[in-house]
């Protein structure tokens, strides 16, 4: 028969205490695991509760008000578009001007173009859009994103610090996007003008002395016209 070797208990009994001491070890890190994870889970749900706190408005209010200015609440939130997904229209003219030419020509001349359905951008019917947003944004947007740009060039125009940073984000639409300025003069002659700027002296203008509304509407629908043929062709 063959002879049987007893086991040798002290190395048995050595190896269990092992196996032991390595399933507690685990079972310690497994509830440390989760405890943290619980931790995570009860940080995260009350960053949630912050984050529906900010969203919905804390109104201290009895009565109507109350519906009234949640009722406005909501309107702009369902109406709000962020800024990155705002699409800017493309205008046929860009109308840069001092606030005093507005009532004796450029409201006229934007009259005219409504009639003929010239498409701008005049900073006087854009006051919804802009609420609320960057002025200097708004104005960007609109010089790049319109075909021409008129400047009515005035006494009060050159005084001014808009208008002249208006003018050089036109020039550089010229330079860079081969857009086209078209000055008007108004109520200035060359020697006016000549003071405010030699090098825009040279452009061929329109004088509000010489030329009425309707005859500098009709030169700007040709332009518009043969923009749009030049366009067409290219396809």
């Amino acid at each position: 028969m063959p002879s049987f070797k007893k086991p040798n208990m002290s190395q048995v009994n050595s190896a269990m205490n092992k196996l032991k001491s390595a399933n507690n070890q685990f079972q310690r890190g497994a509830n440390k695991t989760i405890r943290d994870l619980k931790n995570l889970e009860s940080k995260a749900k009350s960053e949630q509760r912050k984050i529906r706190s900010l969203s919905t408005p804390s109104i201290v209010s009895t009565g109507s008000n109350l519906s009234h200015v949640t009722d406005l609440y909501g309107a702009l939130h369902e109406n709000y578009i962020p800024e990155k997904s705002r699409q800017v229209e493309v205008r046929d003219v860009f109308i840069s001007y001092a606030h005093e030419d507005r009532a004796s020509f450029v409201q006229p001349l934007v009259d005219e173009m409504e009639k003929r359905n010239i498409s701008r951008w005049y900073d006087n019917e854009q006051q919804t859009n802009m609420w609320g947003h960057s002025l200097r944004e708004e104005i960007d947007n609109g010089i790049r994103c319109s075909k021409f740009c008129i400047v009515v060039f005035s006494k009060s125009y050159f005084k001014k610090y808009w208008t002249k940073k208006e003018l050089d984000g036109i020039l550089m639409k010229e330079r860079i996007d081969n857009g086209q300025v078209l000055p008007i003069w108004h109520e200035i002659d060359e020697n006016d003008m000549y003071a405010f700027s030699p090098s825009m002296t040279g452009l061929l203008a329109f004088s509000t002395g010489v030329y009425t509304i309707h005859e500098i509407c009709d030169a700007l629908e040709s332009k518009i016209r043969s923009t749009n043929t030049d366009n067409e062709d290219d396809f």
